[in-house]
């Protein structure tokens, strides 16, 4: 069962509904009310709230953190979007806003969705570096860390099922598409572990997640390493042994793992 915010189209009341039903009962004013209906209605009721003076900074917050809890991205994308509006120089929304449209994507978005985060984490850490307060500025980097990480695990483990589950008589003609999805994903996590490791170089309270990125591309990298083909396989060849030489700087120990996806 998901709740998620709507908004009751006859007494205007904020109400949470169940989204795998078609209708219900507002608790309000008890209308019958069918579930699509007032949950666009509470779209739309934030888009004409924008420029609403009376709703501060704080609240706007508030709604934009309970949405992304809700996993209702696309009310979290409004929301931090409302906050660029007032604050173009906040790092919460620069990323929030970014993230939670591509959250949003389908199986088949899911490369473009990947690249409009990657692009986003120069911005983002620019913006993080810029906080007053180390004990905040460790905190968002590890907010943007595992936000992104979680995304990118997310997007390749389900291009992974979905390709699977391709009938063998067809799978070829999807290859280039599901190579691509995963390859974007594991660009993602080396982007990541890069940043962190630009702004925060073997720094002992965060510097370990530069690695944990790092490796986690290597492993997904590896996995579907096998399966290509001629002058792609030589160029993730070098991909992979570029950041298994970044990961040594961190843990000299390190190895690379020798496990194969076979589609």
């Amino acid at each position: 069962m998901a709740f998620i915010a709507a908004k009751c189209t006859q007494c205007g009341a904020n109400i949470e509904v169940d989204d795998t039903k078609d209708a219900g009962i507002c608790p309000h004013c008890g209308t019958a009310f069918v579930t699509e209906k007032v949950i666009n209605n509470y779209t739309v009721n934030i888009n004409a709230s924008v420029f609403n003076e009376e709703m501060s900074m704080e609240n706007i917050y508030i709604l934009a953190r309970r949405a992304a809890e809700n996993k209702n991205y696309d009310n979290a994308e409004k929301y931090y979007e409302m906050i660029l509006l007032k604050d173009p120089s906040d790092w919460e929304a620069n990323f929030g806003a970014v993230f939670y449209k591509s959250m949003q994507t389908n199986i088949e978005g899911i490369s473009n969705a990947t690249v409009d985060v990657f692009n986003n984490l120069d911005t983002t850490f620019s913006l993080i570096k810029n906080i007053s307060s180390r004990a905040d500025e460790i905190s968002a980097v590890k907010d943007v860390y595992t936000l992104t990480f979680g995304m990118a695990c997310l997007f390749y483990n389900n291009s992974v099922e979905v390709y699977n589950n391709i009938d063998q008589r067809i799978k070829r003609d999807f290859y280039d598409g599901h190579i691509d999805r995963v390859s974007s994903c594991c660009a993602l996590l080396y982007k990541l572990g890069d940043m962190i490791d630009n702004y925060y170089h073997k720094n002992n309270v965060i510097g370990s997640l530069a690695t944990n990125a790092w490796k986690e591309g290597v492993g997904k990298n590896t996995e579907f390493y096998k399966n290509l083909f001629g002058k792609n396989k030589k160029q993730h060849k070098k991909i992979i042994k570029r950041y298994v030489k970044k990961i040594k700087e961190y843990e000299p120990s390190y190895r690379r793992p020798r496990r194969f996806l076979f589609f």
